[in-house]
């Protein structure tokens, strides 16, 4: 796990004390026996789902993200938060590499930002920020989501299932 980062972080419009945001990785794909690829059924055919509503091939990195405070990109409803599952999906090649960060909604997705390798940093997406609006909803500051993105990429071997 690496240091915490600094943030602010936001319920719906309304500003939360700063707080130390940490979080983990948790690589999902595992190389089977006979050379092809494994995971867990829901983030792996999340995934998919995600890669053919894009036009991308197939993302040979699927990684979930845990936050120690586990109102991240959580909504709040009658009996409490959500378990929306955030996932990094990513295609990374030899020379290339493109990760964004989803919410797995069970009903669908919203991807929240995305980086390639070569990119100065970080596009946060239309769907999210509309998705942002919502009261009661909450979400970690955009330099936590930077951060993250930043450091799958730098970690991108360790992670991604490639030939």
């Amino acid at each position: 796990m690496r240091a915490p980062t600094r943030c602010e972080g936001t319920h719906g419009a309304v500003l939360v004390k700063p707080l130390l945001m940490k979080y983990s990785f948790h690589q999902l794909l595992q190389r089977k026996p006979d050379g092809g690829v494994s995971g867990p059924m829901s983030p792996v055919l999340f995934a998919q789902e995600m890669a053919k509503h894009m036009e991308h091939p197939p993302f040979n990195l699927v990684v979930r993200v845990r936050f120690d405070d586990e109102r991240c990109f959580q909504q709040l409803e009658s009996d409490g938060w959500t378990g929306y599952d955030t996932l990094l999906l990513g295609i990374v090649g030899t020379k290339h590499a493109y990760i964004g960060l989803w919410i797995d909604t069970g009903l669908g997705g919203v991807a929240v930002a995305m980086q390639e390798l070569d990119d100065a940093g970080a596009t946060f997406t239309p769907i999210y920020g509309e998705h942002r609006t919502k009261r009661d909803h909450f979400f970690p500051d955009d330099a936590v989501i930077v951060q993250v993105l930043k450091e799958a990429l730098e970690r991108r071997a360790e992670f991604a299932m490639t030939a």
